[in-house]
């Protein structure tokens, strides 16, 4: 990957990031159903609580996955010319998919594993991470973003 395929990669998971934040945030806090903390929540990696103690670095944390998220998906739609939708999809749906465990590992109260209301408000949010990192990437998608090794 070049220069600018990388910097495509992480910009495109940063904004990605920021819009589930602030979407997963919003939710919270109009319906009271705790999505945000379960996205932010890392109380199950006690070896990370001392580096990640505030709500802002946990969210910075977050924002750091994203982003390797976003140069994930840069890299295919470029390496294996696989459509940037279709992969933006997969590996949002993978991570959607990670509400299960992540809901029996936490310490801090969060929604149920089966609390479908949560559930289809974690699904709508990835889904909108999604879409909006598959149009950046397709925005960034320009021949001189070579990712060849």
């Amino acid at each position: 990957m070049n220069g600018k395929s990388v910097a495509a990669g992480l910009w495109a998971g940063f904004l990605s990031g920021c819009v589930l934040g602030f979407f997963l945030l919003s939710v919270q806090l109009v319906t009271g159903v705790r999505v945000y903390t379960l996205l932010i929540n890392i109380d199950f990696m006690p070896f990370l609580l001392p580096l990640f103690s505030s709500e802002w670095s946990q969210f910075l944390l977050h924002l750091l996955v994203s982003c390797i998220i976003g140069m994930t998906a840069v890299y295919l739609s470029f390496r294996l010319s696989w459509n940037y939708w279709r992969i933006s999809f997969s590996l949002s749906l993978f991570a959607a998919l990670l509400y299960f465990p992540l809901t029996k590992l936490s310490v801090t109260p969060a929604p149920a594993w089966n609390d479908w209301v949560a559930i289809l408000f974690w699904f709508s949010g990835h889904m909108l991470y999604a879409v909006v990192l598959a149009g950046l990437i397709q925005n960034k998608k320009r021949p001189d973003m070579d990712c060849s090794p």
